[in-house]
């Protein structure tokens, strides 16, 4: 009896190593491609985050065969083999590692070529499938982020099978644990107006996300998708309430927006005025840009706008200048303002 339980042990341990050595085989290929006289593995390794202009020009000078190559990369170790191969790898007693090449984890290299697509100037009708099924098998929300970064810039015209392939991922990601994906996911759905039905309720939901950088994203997606809305679910107070945000950045931003959406003049005006006579001037200066949004319904910063003009910081100068001539021209005429 032991000596059957032990040929039948050895029997498993031999499978094992067969089944894996054939995924080995599958995954890593003997006769690696070259592309551009250097292997394939070299440009997926040195593609760069960010890329600085000379390597962006490089890829544009590849042209579409360029493109095909960082299509390759958004799959690269991401199909279900590969998957199986890097997950069980590490679990595998050291002998049976010791006997199998160590996987190659190529999430970088899937962050990269998306990143360096979106620097390109290629057809959405080659690259948008591409990124939309990549989007579907892709389990890594640090590449999710960036493939939904993608769709920012509105390039789903005629494209109506991907536009509604990407609607419920874009939902689906505002549920996310990342605060990155929820802010991607919420830009890219002010691109569906015609869904209003369906995208509005997310975005309310977003307004009181907890990281304030979503609540910003959300409200102004709310805002191009269903102003209405936004007044309702009390987007402006959400915007309003960030002005006092100890990030500086999520402050300037408030104050933007609020004076981009121009809605709730009698709340929002105030909480930027207010803002504008701070002391840190980096939003004080935002404050006064969004005053200037409100155009003559922000007639009462009129006074302080003035006394701004010989402000001793420069910049609280320029932009009281600037927003006095959009919120009272005749007042900027008569105190001489250029």
């Amino acid at each position: 009896m032991f000596c059957m339980r032990k040929r039948f042990r050895i029997l498993v341990v031999i499978s094992i190593v067969a089944v894996l050595s054939v995924l080995a085989g599958l995954i890593i290929r003997s006769h690696e491609p070259v592309f551009h006289g250097k292997p394939e593995s070299y440009w997926f390794t040195n593609i760069t985050y960010n890329a600085a202009s000379d390597e962006i020009k490089q890829w544009e000078s590849f042209g579409p065969e360029g493109i095909r190559f960082l299509i390759r990369g958004l799959n690269k170790g991401n199909n279900p083999l590969e998957r199986a191969y890097f997950n069980t790898w590490p679990k595998l007693p050291s002998f049976l590692r010791n006997q199998l090449p160590q996987p190659v984890d190529a999430t970088s290299i899937r962050m990269q070529s998306v990143d360096m697509l979106g620097r390109l100037k290629s057809d959405p009708k080659i690259v948008v499938p591409a990124l939309v099924h990549a989007l579907k098998i892709e389990k890594r929300d640090s590449v999710r982020m960036i493939e939904i970064a993608f769709f920012e810039a509105d390039i789903l015209h005629g494209m109506e099978k991907e536009r509604h392939e990407l609607l419920p991922i874009f939902i689906g990601a505002m549920q996310s644990s990342s605060s990155g994906m929820r802010n991607n996911a919420a830009l890219a759905l002010r691109l569906y107006p015609d869904h209003a039905d369906v995208v509005a309720p997310v975005l309310v939901k977003g307004l009181s996300d907890s990281d304030p950088g979503v609540c910003l994203v959300s409200a102004k997606s709310l805002n191009q998708i269903d102003p209405q809305a936004l007044v309702k679910a009390g987007g402006v107070t959400t915007l309003a309430n960030l002005l006092k945000s100890p990030d500086d950045q999520i402050a300037m931003r408030a104050a933007r927006s609020l004076g981009e959406i121009g809605k709730e003049p009698d709340s929002a005006i105030p909480a930027l005025l207010e803002m504008a006579q701070g002391t840190n001037y980096n939003i004080a200066t935002s404050s006064i840009g969004g005053l200037a949004g409100f155009k003559s319904q922000a007639k009462a910063a009129v006074p302080f706008l003035v006394s701004t003009l010989k402000h001793k910081d420069g910049r609280m100068r320029y932009a009281a200048q600037h927003a006095l001539k959009t919120i009272s021209p005749e007042t900027a005429r008569t105190v001489g303002t250029k």
